[in-house]
């Protein structure tokens, strides 16, 4: 029986991968199996999803063209973000812009490894500020002491992936970068997915992520009107060195049992709400009647 979550629920993060009709990048750096739309859709269905982010993945590059399949699938209820090259030749127009906003799309990813360069990012929310889309960072916790005066200069929410990057430990201000990410959501100018805690855990699913406790509660605390709820389904194993054509399962995760973590982190049922129904429809700018 699926978990009862508050009507209306999102799930900020997820990802449609179907290489039979939407063939991957030539130029990805690994190769998951398939999560078709009917697999995201039975996903949502069992886990009591109302409304899905469904972003674009690596392994597509600037390929959106699964993304704006999955959106018409799940009309009227989902949204997508896209990934878009600003410096590509010719360069997304205003009306490729209207096309994706028509289509569902309301924000943008970069995805670095490093630190993106100021000019990388205007560049992008520039293209975002058209349609008032959400610039979505998958960076490194470090990069953002880096870019801690930048992104409040960008007139436009930004959201970062995945704890913004922050992994297991006593203390997550030693972590270069959280203290910054701390200050920008008090501020009100970062959001965070409290998403994939897999990749900073040590204890895995298995141990309830015990270990990203401590920085889920801190981010919860510090600003939980700035916290939304993501699940990485299908959850991918990323890039990690190898051949980037072997194909990778995905991770074994219990996306039920993390929503329960999730539950016990927050503390109650009207912060639970806020993290799964209000934050991401004001995050996201959703206007639909529910």
């Amino acid at each position: 029986m699926a978990y009862r979550l508050p009507p209306y629920s999102w799930d900020s993060h997820i990802h449609v991968i179907d290489p039979e009709n939407f063939p991957l990048s030539p130029d990805r750096t690994y190769t998951p199996l398939p999560a078709p739309i009917s697999a995201a859709q039975e996903y949502c269905e069992e886990q009591s999803i109302s409304h899905p982010v469904i972003v674009t993945p690596s392994v597509y590059g600037t390929d959106n063209r699964i993304l704006l399949a999955a959106l018409e699938a799940f009309s009227p209820n989902a949204i997508g973000v896209a990934v878009l090259d600003p410096y590509s030749d010719p360069p997304p127009s205003p009306e490729d812009l209207q096309s994706l906003h028509d289509a569902g799309v309301r924000g943008l990813r970069i995805n670095f490894a490093g630190n993106p360069s100021p000019a990388v990012l205007h560049a992008h929310a520039e293209l975002c500020k058209p349609h008032n889309w959400v610039l979505q960072l998958y960076i490194p916790l470090g990069a953002f002491a880096t870019l801690h005066t930048l992104i409040p200069t960008l007139g436009v929410r930004v959201v970062a992936d995945h704890f913004a990057g922050a992994v297991a430990g006593e203390n997550p201000y030693a972590q270069r970068g959280f203290a910054e990410v701390v200050d920008l959501m008090k501020r009100g100018e970062l959001w965070v997915k409290i998403s994939a805690p897999y990749l900073g855990s040590r204890v895995g699913w298995e141990g309830n992520y015990a270990d990203m406790g401590i920085v889920a509660k801190e981010l919860l605390e510090q600003a939980p009107q700035m916290c939304v709820y993501g699940s990485d389904w299908p959850h991918v194993q990323g890039a990690r060195g190898g051949d980037p054509l072997t194909i990778r399962p995905f991770r074994d995760a219990d996306d039920s049992a993390f929503v329960d973590v999730v539950k016990a982190w927050v503390g109650h049922w009207r912060a639970f709400q806020q993290i799964m129904v209000d934050n991401p429809r004001r995050l996201w700018g959703w206007e639909g009647r529910d």
